[in-house]
């Protein structure tokens, strides 16, 4: 008997080992009242480029682009009525995100697939993601997420 779980812990943390493989650990840092503020993430391997820009309503984002097109993006914002990825909330009706947050998700006209989560002040999603890669950036979203809700 104790042979059987030991095998199936160890089949558990291979399968559970090789889903975030293709992810790497980064950090989103951001400030609340001029206080800096970190939150580990994870992003899809192999992204293109990193941007940190703030907008003028001083939304604080954090960006990978991928060589597909793909984006990933990391948003902690004062303004929650703010919409970084324009959802047509008529279409497409939030679900609970089991962490907290509404989510959303969708596929657009080209046929890739797009995710957010909205919590009080952050958005994690991703946009023009296609098929293949779409498992690994629903993971990325749904650490960052969890995390958020954990701290």
């Amino acid at each position: 008997m104790k042979y059987v779980v030991a095998c199936c812990f160890v089949l558990m943390l291979c399968a559970s080992c090789s889903l975030f493989s293709g992810l790497r650990k980064r950090k989103f840092t951001y400030t609340v009242n001029g206080q800096p503020q970190t939150l580990r993430i994870l992003v899809p391997k192999r992204y293109a480029k990193k941007q940190k820009p703030t907008d003028s309503a001083s939304s604080q984002q954090q960006l990978y682009t991928y060589k597909n097109g793909a984006l990933l993006y990391i948003i902690y914002t004062t303004d929650t009525l703010a919409q970084f990825q324009p959802i047509d909330t008529a279409e497409h009706i939030p679900k609970l995100h089991p962490y907290g947050g509404l989510l959303y998700k969708g596929l657009d006209s080209a046929g890739l697939f797009w995710r957010e989560i909205r919590t009080d002040s952050f958005r994690f999603g991703y946009r023009y993601v296609p098929q293949e890669v779409e498992i690994l950036f629903d993971s990325a979203v749904n650490y960052a997420g969890m995390r958020h809700f954990k701290k």
